[in-house]
């Protein structure tokens, strides 16, 4: 996560443009546009973003910076762990809840439906 916020930061200094978060409040809920997320920052974006190709599946991000990273060392940022399972899941390709924004990936609907009922059990801090 201190990456992606080093990153941001810096692509940000630079004036390189990004599709920042949707218009409006924050997003909480299923999310099934995979175009409309950045699996760098794991946020649900207002405009799809940069795709890149890593073992055969497709992952998008919201910069060129976030794409750059993810370029840099792919098998660190494509794999996510299920918060409810504990489940290792690719990003590519996992089922996907949004909460204000940010995304959390899921091994099966009945992990992402867990989840649903009560993000904060789950989230650090909650």
């Amino acid at each position: 996560m201190r990456i992606a916020t080093i990153v941001m930061l810096l692509v940000s200094l630079l004036g390189v443009g990004h599709a920042g978060p949707p218009p409006g409040p924050p997003y909480t809920g299923p999310v099934s546009d995979r175009a409309r997320v950045c699996n760098m920052q794991d946020t649900v974006q207002s405009d799809p973003g940069i795709e890149r190709q890593y073992l055969g599946q497709t992952y998008h991000f919201c910069c060129e910076g976030c794409a750059s990273s993810f370029d840099g060392d792919p098998k660190k940022y494509a794999f996510a762990t299920d918060p409810v399972s504990g489940a290792q899941v690719d990003k590519a390709t996992a089922l996907m809840f949004a909460v204000k924004n940010h995304l959390y990936y899921f091994a099966t609907a009945k992990s992402r439906d867990t989840f649903a009922k009560a993000p904060e059990r789950y989230l650090k801090g909650g």
